[in-house]
């Protein structure tokens, strides 16, 4: 996934029939940099009303997208976990 936030699935290279496992997926961050004692920085340096607001809409669709794609990629492993062939797509 593009953007600052992106979705890690630990179960992606298993099939059908597979050992069993619970389906999960972890919400991570694609990029990032520190500051100070060791902060993860999840935004560029911001010095203006305008640049918070532009890069804080930027975060919130991005977390919007990850929202979709983690349902979608859970449906997806529940459907291999219980044999299920035909995938449609997560509801939001």
């Amino acid at each position: 996934m593009n953007g600052r936030f992106g979705i890690y699935n630990p179960l992606q290279g298993w099939k059908s029939g597979d050992l069993h496992a619970d389906a999960t997926v972890f919400v991570v961050l694609n990029r990032s940099s520190t500051v100070g004692e060791n902060l993860v920085c999840v935004s560029p340096s911001l010095a203006s009303d305008k640049e918070v607001d532009e890069v804080i809409d930027q975060m919130i669709k991005d977390i919007e997208k990850v929202r979709r794609e983690a349902k979608r990629v859970l449906k997806m492993q529940l459907n291999k976990l219980h044999g299920i062939s035909n995938i449609g797509s997560a509801s939001q």
